[in-house]
């Protein structure tokens, strides 16, 4: 790290527990909390959003969309959660909910949205992922949803610190930062906001090169889904051939067939994550 006032003092409200973190949406954490008991009905989520008007027309819309293509226009959220799935009108919401919109980044909004549709592509194809290897579903899109919450967070501290020091918020000092400190601060979130543990372990191992590489462990899954979210989300980082001959992939021990099904689902994915981050 160059040796400058801003990342001094960004180590310094790290290490004495200063960071100012955001607050987990009420809305969010009961959501979370339904989907990961498996005695929660679909009527008790419909009753939970229900009370947030907002973002139960915020679910409609995007259960009407044509991203997950409904037969006839549904009129309730018990309709939508009926035909589309509990899991699905959930995870409607907690991406809803957990947005850029939680952090207060000026002049850097368009990060905090980069990094956002990023870590929701990786939680779409998370789930696709884990689908395929026949593998829980719920652990793997919430652990994928916010595997970078840290960089936000982090961001948001930094541009407070630059005013307060009355330093230029250098860009590349800032970004430097983020990508410094995004892990360790992301795991400080996940605890302060009691995600399950399953999420929590498989966030800390992610950058940990000797973490195991097994095809069915959420760490792998995790690490693969992030590379077609690069190809999704900016392909001009990510082309199908590098995703292809990544070594992730061969951990994740997926056959060339079982690959080219989830590039296959690639056009339906964007049109997803478009309909959802709108």
């Amino acid at each position: 790290m160059d040796n400058q006032p801003l990342a001094e003092a960004m180590e310094d409200i790290i290490q004495q527990g200063a960071l100012e973190l955001p607050m987990l949406p009420a809305v969010a954490n009961q959501v979370i909390q339904l989907t990961m008991n498996p005695e929660s009905s679909s009527e008790q989520l419909a009753e939970l959003l229900q009370r947030d008007q907002a973002l139960a027309g915020h679910a409609m819309r995007i259960a009407n969309s044509a991203a997950y293509s409904p037969v006839n226009k549904m009129d309730s959220l018990q309709q939508a959660i009926t035909r589309l799935g509990m899991r699905s009108i959930a995870e409607i919401a907690l991406a809803s909910t957990l947005s850029a919109k939680l952090f207060k980044v000026p002049g850097y909004e368009w990060r905090a949205i980069e990094i956002w549709k990023h870590s929701l592509a990786t939680a779409l194809w998370s789930k696709e992922i884990a689908r395929l290897l026949r593998l829980g579903t719920e652990a793997t899109f919430l652990a994928g949803l916010l595997h970078s919450i840290g960089r936000p967070v982090v961001l948001q501290a930094a541009l407070k610190l630059t005013d307060s020091l009355g330093v230029d918020p250098m860009p590349n000092l800032v970004l430097q930062l983020e990508d410094h400190y995004q892990q360790q601060v992301g795991l400080k979130v996940c605890q302060e906001w009691q995600m399950p543990t399953l999420v929590i372990d498989t966030i800390s191992q992610l950058e940990n090169s000797e973490a195991a590489n097994r095809s069915k462990d959420p760490v792998t899954v995790i690490r693969a889904a992030t590379l077609f979210a690069q190809l999704t989300v900016t392909p001009e980082l990510m082309d199908q051939e590098q995703l292809r001959s990544h070594q992730v992939m061969e951990q994740l021990g997926l056959s060339e067939d079982q690959l080219d099904e989830l590039l296959e689902k690639a056009e339906a994915l964007e049109g997803t994550l478009a309909t959802i981050a709108g």
